[in-house]
């Protein structure tokens, strides 16, 4: 079938942990982290808003909205850089603005997914082992 990604195909814990441990910024962290323990589309979680995350004792609870409406999802091991890039996130106390922004403070709402390639494989050939291949799918 068109489209169909095989579970081979899909990045690894350890694929996540290198290109974390690869990244520069706080924000990038975040973006990573929480695209893969939430499996969001990228649009859902780059358009959302600091109003939209709610911290709690086990983690955090995002308010996501795109092509099946608005739900909730519960985040555990992606909340601690969430919260810390939310610590330097430069209009951290404008509860509107988009979560995520690029290096020049922009909001990210006005990129797509070649942007996120920009970021992510810079991080990905960084963070490569010998044995990992170059992860195709967040």
């Amino acid at each position: 079938m068109k489209g169909r990604i095989l579970p081979e195909e899909l990045l690894t814990q350890d694929d996540v942990k290198a290109l974390v441990d690869a990244t520069e910024r706080s924000g990038d962290r975040a973006l990573i982290l929480t695209l893969y323990e939430t499996g969001g589309r990228i649009g859902e979680v780059l358009s959302l808003r600091i109003r939209n995350v709610q911290f709690d004792e086990y983690g955090a609870v995002l308010i996501v909205g795109g092509k099946t409406g608005m739900r909730r999802v519960r985040i555990v091991a992606s909340s601690p850089a969430l919260a810390g890039w939310l610590r330097d996130h430069p209009k951290r106390r404008s509860r509107l603005s988009i979560v995520d922004i690029d290096r020049k403070y922009k909001p990210w709402e006005t990129y797509d997914i070649p942007y996120c390639d920009q970021i992510i494989a810079p991080n990905s050939q960084k963070g490569q082992s010998e044995e990992s291949s170059q992860p195709s799918h967040v």
